[in-house]
């Protein structure tokens, strides 16, 4: 998704539409969109006092969300607990997954 031949609000619609219609995003549309939202973050409010005060971080929201819940996040994160399952029987130890190490 290009971004560079609209205004911010164009560019924030444009957003808005592909986190609510498009079941998921190619690593360059996320980080491209994150580049974007994070550049206009601190200034956005202060340029568009007729919007709501931190919408910049609602669509930052959304936009982790739509990663979270995606096929390709549960995909990593199965494959994860699948190598926490094989360490766990290859090593026979408890490993804390809220710490990401061996207990």
């Amino acid at each position: 998704m290009k971004l560079h031949f609209f205004n911010i609000d164009q560019k924030l619609h444009r957003i808005e539409n592909m986190l609510d219609y498009e079941k998921e995003l190619t690593d360059e549309q996320f980080r491209n969109t994150e580049e974007f939202l994070m550049e206009i973050k601190d200034t956005y409010d202060e340029n568009h006092p007729n919007r709501s005060a931190g919408r910049i971080y609602t669509f930052l929201a959304h936009l982790y969300h739509h990663r979270m819940t995606s096929a390709r996040y549960e995909e990593a994160l199965d494959r994860y607990h699948r190598a926490e399952e094989i360490y766990k029987a290859d090593h026979n130890e408890h490993v804390c997954v809220d710490h990401l190490h061996v207990q």
